[in-house]
């Protein structure tokens, strides 16, 4: 299945919501957790684009839902509360998933329990497509934080890793237009033209270049979609001031980013 965007998104994918993924169990739990890329977290899409089952590839089960909202997988049986709208991803990437019978949306309680939410502010991700809307801390080795050189906001400045401290330039606001902001500006690969590994990070003034564009991966990735490097730290060091480089993806601990 091809979205209606430049990129794939794959039949069967994971669910992230804020930076965590949609995971089921053995016993037909779901629930949201952090994500590790295991069976469980991989869904099933009947008809992506369109109604259709959402089924666990771990265990076969469809995802269903009742009256109350309450969400949880079942033995596939082709009723209403396991029939989803699913619909493709704009340009943004997200997508809402509405429950046929209930007509409510999948969403997230205040009390971490999934349901089907009547409200309409829930946006997924399909697979490891892309970051997710609103603000998050960016918490990489040694539980430290991204954040800008000094912090300062002036164009051109660094971003590295510190200790996290809830300064301004540590909240990064994840935009529907794929980019990655704090103090009003960007996170930007400082490259028009280099298409080698160790490009230096920065904050830039917002001009939706391709270089100011990212994808969060379920892999835990920060990913600039249009060179696929990722976001790491030069001499994967965990020193407070390091700073950060776009390079070729190799799992190591320094490109390893979680979102809070």
């Amino acid at each position: 299945m091809v979205a209606t965007t430049s990129q794939a998104v794959p039949s069967t994918s994971t669910l992230l919501l804020n930076g965590k993924c949609l995971d089921s169990n053995k016993h037909g739990q779901a629930y949201i957790v952090g994500c590790n890329a295991g069976k469980y977290q991989k869904w099933k899409f009947e008809n992506l684009g369109g109604r259709g089952t959402i089924v666990n590839e771990a265990t076969g089960r469809c995802l269903d839902s009742n009256h109350a909202g309450a969400i949880y997988t079942l033995k596939c049986n082709g009723g209403s509360f396991q029939d989803w709208n699913a619909p493709k991803p704009g340009s943004s990437f997200l997508v809402k998933i509405n429950n046929v019978a209930t007509g409510r949306n999948l969403g997230l309680s205040s009390k971490a329990k999934l349901l089907a939410s009547p409200g309409s502010k829930y946006s997924w991700s399909l697979g490891d497509l892309v970051i997710n809307t609103g603000t998050h801390r960016i918490v990489g080795v040694a539980n430290k934080c991204l954040g800008a050189a000094r912090g300062s906001t002036t164009v051109g400045t660094a971003a590295d890793l510190y200790g996290c401290n809830g300064a301004a330039t540590q909240k990064w606001i994840f935009g529907g237009d794929q980019t990655v902001r704090a103090g009003g500006k960007c996170l930007e690969v400082k490259a028009s033209t280099a298409t080698g590994d160790d490009l230096p990070v920065r904050l830039n003034t917002c001009t939706g270049s391709a270089d100011q564009k990212w994808t969060y991966k379920s892999s835990s990735d920060l990913v600039n979609p249009t060179r696929d490097k990722c976001l790491g730290l030069q001499g994967n060091s965990s020193d407070d001031y390091t700073v950060t480089q776009l390079s070729t993806c190799n799992g190591s601990s320094g490109q390893k980013w979680k979102l809070t």
